[in-house]
């Protein structure tokens, strides 16, 4: 584009991605347009006005992108001056894209706007503005629904926190690529035959080429005076004429004016799709002498108390739900203090219990089933193909359950006041009071944390977290640091347990203050959240966010999950000349494994049975779980401690490897999500590469001061 403010002319060039910003007036146009072109603007006149637009351009993804915040307009059927500028803008100067804002504390009317632009053409981006105000009004939108009715994509931002604004970027490349989406089509009714009418009449006409003609057509029997001058102009003033005829006619016999009928006809279009997914729940005002949230806020808010009660409720609402899922962790505490039968009750008829017997009888049948067919095949489908597939579907209640928690503090506006007591606390470690909901997740599933991250607005925060938050140990590689220390003698047991934790949060600690470093991030964390009033959740919001966590992960991750698992399955029962195997010591994973043996020298582990460890830990990159099914398949040995011990590894170098598991990737699901949340294949590296680091030099240390002390 080239920019011209002495003279007020503006053209479009070749290059560049040519974004309008439209809006209604004070909806958040030019705070969004500043925010995006970081101050690289430049002003000039609308040619043949004074009206003054503003133009800007950033870089992104290798992409230049001009954006022209245009005047604030209501409908476009405006007329003036404003109006022309508008309808000038959109045929004429054709932008690439329209961002169509949406004001999120009054969405249901400023929607209109968006629609009328999404029958102009499809390139629309709906961008919901002032999400952080809208919230503390008691405002709730489904955006994913709302996406899926309109057609486009929708990107809900916050100027104030940041949120979103990186996503816009992303979607305008993303449908700059993918240009072409088809306008949406309203039904108008008895004007439908008048709008063919035309339709027929402007597609013998170059129109056809140039511009949307059914939109012609509707702002024609809607007596645009912009759009009929356009026509008179470029030689169609038979259409024009024709149409005015059309519009008499409907009228009288209709019984209505066209332009009426046309309003509301897309007025109800737009309050239809609102209220199935726009929802606006009632607030406890407490100014207004109703009971409201101020004596709840006076303990959350509490300097002293309200870390305590913050981290005391979040706990429990995770116990909750962990137990419910898995049974962790009350079957230990039940196991500890005596009640083994209880303990063993509550696992099997946990979720995961219950879908383990499920998918044990699956397994069984298809096994029957099999039986004519190869072997390599039988195992193939049960190990491979079923063994991807409940991989997913053992993940899914458990992400179901913590979304419908985190729904429920964040609709009710528990969230925010829990982040602001403990914000304090955790800024000293270099995070936001944000982080402290994820990384307790972190300690019963990674998964569920990782993919409660999104609420972060400070994008630097929010990757940090993503590389740094599997250091933190999780439910599943507490069953195989409670196996490992099973091996072990005495009290060394339980302090190999408590190193363990130690070990992981104060690696998490260290590297959170050198990635700061690196990245020359010497501010403190800042705290940026509105605190809505309080109230109660809306189960139909709840199940808006609940269900579009559930969906994300299992599109996504669930994807990946299970590619990775036949991936695992091949490297595991296929020999270095490719043929099938069903013992592990033969496969191309216990080659590699054999390869790899050395590198554990360094923590004492050595001999013939190396090798184990080290396939056991490549399984584990798979699934944590499969640390100890390794172990077991390949030594012979059906009961996991026995078959430790059989490895004949010191209590040294037990405890090293406890520290390795503590550290290193926690799974392919982990990791999968980082990148389907991220959408950085890097940050997904970085994340894998720093467990892998740190654990390895970690286990190494560990191993050297215990192999002094324990004789």
């Amino acid at each position: 584009m080239v920019m011209h403010s002495h003279t007020g002319v503006l053209e479009r060039s070749s290059s560049g991605v040519y974004v309008s910003i439209l809006g209604f007036p004070n909806v958040g146009k030019s705070a969004l347009f500043n925010s995006l072109t970081r101050g690289n603007v430049e002003v000039a006149n609308w040619p043949g006005t004074t009206v003054e637009v503003s133009i800007g351009k950033t870089r992104f993804n290798g992409y230049e992108i001009i954006f022209v915040d245009m005047p604030g307009v209501y409908s476009l059927s405006e007329g003036g001056v404003i109006g022309s500028i508008i309808k000038s803008n959109l045929l004429q100067v054709k932008p690439h894209i329209i961002l169509a804002l949406v004001d999120g504390s009054n969405p249901v009317r400023s929607l209109n706007l968006a629609v009328q632009l999404l029958e102009f053409t499809g390139n629309v981006i709906v961008v919901i503005t002032k999400l952080d105000l809208a919230h503390s009004r008691g405002i709730h939108i489904n955006v994913e629904g709302l996406s899926k009715e309109l057609k486009t994509t929708i990107v809900p931002t916050s100027i104030v926190s940041g949120l979103g604004l990186r996503d816009v970027l992303e979607a305008i490349v993303n449908t700059y690529k993918s240009r072409g989406r088809e306008a949406i089509v309203i039904d108008y009714g008895l004007l439908e035959q008048y709008i063919n009418d035309l339709i027929l009449k402007l597609k013998a006409t170059s129109l056809l080429e140039e511009v949307n003609i059914r939109w012609i057509a509707i702002k024609l029997l809607e007596g645009d005076s912009y759009i009929e001058q356009m026509l008179i102009g470029k030689g169609y003033s038979d259409i024009v004429d024709y149409a005015r005829k059309l519009r008499v006619e409907a009228k009288s016999i209709i019984g209505r004016d066209p332009a009426d009928l046309i309003v509301e006809s897309r007025f109800k279009y737009t309050s239809s799709i609102a209220s199935r997914n726009i929802t606006v729940s009632k607030l406890r005002i407490y100014d207004r002498g109703v009971k409201s949230s101020y004596d709840v806020d006076k303990l959350l808010l509490n300097p002293r108390l309200s870390p305590i009660i913050s981290l005391t409720v979040l706990l429990g609402l995770l116990t909750l739900a962990f137990t419910i899922n898995t049974g962790f962790p009350l079957n230990i505490i039940l196991d500890a203090i005596g009640f083994s039968n209880f303990s063993e009750l509550i696992e099997t008829y946990s979720i995961s219990g219950v879908m383990e017997s499920i998918i044990n009888v699956i397994v069984e049948s298809t096994g029957s089933l099999l039986e004519p067919v190869p072997t390599w095949l039988q195992s193939l489908i049960i190990d491979g193909i079923i063994g991807g597939v409940s991989a997913v579907l053992f993940f899914a209640p458990l992400i179901l359950t913590v979304a419908l928690i985190l729904a429920i503090l964040e609709d009710s506006g528990l969230a925010p006041r829990f982040a602001t007591s403990l914000h304090p606390y955790t800024c000293r470690f270099g995070f936001s009071g944000h982080s402290i909901f994820p990384s307790i997740l972190c300690l019963g599933c990674n998964v569920a944390g990782l993919m409660s991250l999104r609420a972060i607005p400070s994008i630097w925060e929010r990757f940090k977290l993503y590389m740094l938050l599997p250091l933190i140990p999780c439910q599943a590689r507490l069953i195989v640091f409670v196996a490992l220390a099973s091996a072990l003698k005495g009290f060394i047991s339980i302090a190999a347990l408590i190193i363990a934790y130690i070990i992981s949060f104060t690696s998490l600690a260290i590297l959170s203050y050198t990635l700061d470093k690196l990245a020359k991030n010497s501010s403190k964390p800042i705290l940026l959240i509105e605190i809505p009033s309080m109230h109660k959740p809306i189960p139909r919001v709840l199940w808006w966010l609940s269900w579009s966590r559930l969906k994300h992960f299992l599109v996504r991750a669930g994807t990946i999950i299970f590619i990775g698992a036949l991936i695992s399955w091949i490297l595991t029962h296929t020999t270095l000349s490719l043929d099938y195997t069903d013992d592990p010591a033969e496969s191309i994973a216990a080659n590699i494994s054999k390869l790899l043996a050395p590198l554990l020298e360094p923590l004492g582990i050595r001999g013939e049975h190396s090798w184990i460890i080290v396939y056991a830990l490549i399984t584990g990159f798979i699934a944590k779980e499969l640390v100890l099914s390794s172990i077991v398949v390949a030594t012979g040995i059906e009961n996991p401690i026995r078959a430790i011990e059989s490895l004949a590894l010191s209590d040294a170098s037990t405890i090293a490897l406890i520290i390795i598991i503590a550290l290193y990737t926690p799974c392919l699901a982990t990791v999968a999500t980082i990148y389907s949340e991220s959408r950085r294949v890097k940050i997904a590296a970085v994340a894998v590469i720093l467990g892998l680091i740190s654990a390895y030099i970690a286990s190494i240390i560990v191993y050297n001061i215990l192999a002094q002390l324990i004789t």
